[in-house]
């Protein structure tokens, strides 16, 4: 019996590590992805100008 948990603790460490890794990595998808809609929100920002320029069509450098 106790050598049985012994060799599933290494397994069990195994997949909770992975699944906490993967965790991360969504969570910095996540916050990447808010990031990236905010730059583009922020005036000033080569984002913020290339949404700009979609927008009406016309570069906001020629007034």
């Amino acid at each position: 019996m106790d050598g049985e948990t012994q060799d599933l603790i290494p397994d069990v460490l195994i997949v909770s590590i992975i699944l906490f890794a993967f965790g991360i990595l969504l969570k910095a998808d996540e916050d990447i992805g808010k990031y990236s809609k905010w730059m583009k929100s922020q005036p000033g920002t080569k984002a913020f100008r290339n949404r700009s320029q979609r927008a009406d069509g016309n570069s906001l450098g020629t007034r």
